[in-house]
């Protein structure tokens, strides 16, 4: 370029660029190869000439511009797990009551816990997606996902990170793993990265989608596409239609991997081998709590009585989304309605699989029941003579109660909820569970 970026000159013919890591001269050592923007330019460290200077040859060259990516594959790289600008931006998301934060390049779980520790993000009930972008963290993912509210694969960096050939398969062993542990996983970087400049997808960008899908991840998420690509709106709608599409096939793969998932839970470890791909992750995640065994115990009956009962969906009334959490850890193979009257819990639990939040101001059965029912028969999730299963809690329990009806029929009351509602004011008869 004639104009190269402010942090760029010329010194005898070579040119010199800086950058932000104070450390790089001690971090790599001749003959380390150093990737710039994604691995777009390859170069090779030729000498380190001292702390603050580096010599290097291009490999693979490509035009340079400013605020890119610098990565060093396979050195131990010395960075704080949280920086000076993460505290304000994580400061700035407080303020703003988000409902995510993603930390990036984690490396182990000193630097999830390093984000939970800062002011106000354990009191705004603020989650925390580990991005999983290096070989530190693929080895350390075991520790992580124990800490880790939600997993990213993050494959943009991850593919420049750990050799190209091996991403496909760490990513499937990455969600796996994360079924295995019940934990939300999102399949990030690239998806449809042609759509940046042209409208429609290569066929091998609709397979990948279609395959996160069927690996069993979550989510699948944009990036470029939408925050600086020419068609954002339709990206979206392609990989919508496209993940609708993947959906409607692996619906019929749901039940084993909820029989698995289940039996895996209970303690039978020989039917999850399968998920145990990565050394160190185990294929059960014990409940912290007593009233985390008895909320898995109800998903788990739960989702069968919807198996053996023929329901077309599941509604899970919930104040924390723990419940939610759980019905889709355990694979439910039918829709779940989530019932909250929580802004926040609604937007978090749209990360788990199969969920759909609703949100309204009273938890009181009477009144937030019939109302999920319409809601989730505009949506199409349900019709007259439909099956429908409730899980439902007392105030200030966890979800403890199961009960089935067809809509269209009167939802009928049972005689603790009679008793319960001579004994207390109706602004306090609240279901669902609050922890």
């Amino acid at each position: 370029s004639s104009d190269p970026p402010a942090n760029v000159d010329f010194k005898d013919g070579a040119l010199r660029a800086a950058v932000s890591y104070p450390f790089m001269a001690s971090a790599v050592q001749q003959g380390d190869v150093v990737l710039l923007d994604d691995g777009k330019i390859s170069l090779i460290v030729s000498n380190v000439s001292n702390e603050n200077e580096i010599s290097l040859q291009v490999i693979e060259g490509g035009r340079l511009v400013k605020n890119k990516g610098v990565n060093l594959p396979g050195c131990s790289v010395d960075l704080p797990h949280v920086t000076d600008k993460d505290m304000a931006d994580i400061a700035f998301g407080v303020e703003k009551k988000v409902e995510y934060i993603a930390h990036s390049f984690t490396r182990s779980a000193t630097g999830i816990n390093s984000v939970r520790e800062l002011p106000g993000v354990v009191e705004a009930g603020i989650c925390i997606i580990a991005k999983i972008e290096n070989q530190e963290a693929v080895d350390n993912f075991a520790s992580i996902a124990r800490v880790s509210d939600a997993i990213m694969v993050a494959r943009g960096d991850l593919g420049v990170e750990i050799p190209l050939e091996r991403v496909a398969s760490v990513q499937k062993r990455l969600v796996a793993s994360s079924n295995a542990l019940g934990i939300p996983v999102i399949v990030a970087t690239e998806l449809l990265d042609s759509m940046m400049k042209c409208p429609r997808p290569t066929r091998a960008e609709a397979s990948d989608v279609a395959n996160a899908v069927f690996d069993g991840a979550d989510c699948v998420m944009l990036s470029g596409e939408t925050a600086a690509g020419d068609y954002p709106i339709e990206s979206v709608q392609v990989m919508t239609r496209i993940c609708k599409e993947a959906e409607l096939d692996v619906a019929s793969s749901l039940r084993a991997r909820s029989q698995e998932r289940m039996s895996a839970a209970d303690g039978d470890e020989s039917s999850s081998l399968q998920y145990r791909w990565l050394s160190g992750v185990t294929s059960t995640l014990a409940s912290a709590s007593e009233s985390g065994a008895l909320r898995d115990a109800f998903a788990k009956s739960a989702i069968r009585a919807a198996r053996e009962t023929g329901a077309e969906l599941i509604i899970a009334i919930t104040r924390t989304g723990l419940t939610a959490h759980a019905l889709s850890k355990f694979f439910a193979e039918c829709p779940v309605m989530v019932l909250s009257d929580s802004e926040r819990v609604c937007s978090q639990v749209l990360l788990h699989r199969s969920v759909t939040p609703y949100k309204y101001d009273s938890l009181r059965r009477e009144s937030c029941v019939p109302r999920a029912i319409a809601k989730a028969t505009e949506l199409g999730l349900v019709k007259a003579g439909s099956r429908v299963l409730l899980l439902t809690g007392d105030d200030g329990l966890t979800a403890n109660r199961l009960e089935t009806f067809i809509v269209g029929e009167e939802i009928g009351h049972t005689e603790s909820e009679e008793r319960s509602a001579a004994t207390r004011e109706d602004d306090d008869e609240v279901y669902g569970e609050d922890e």
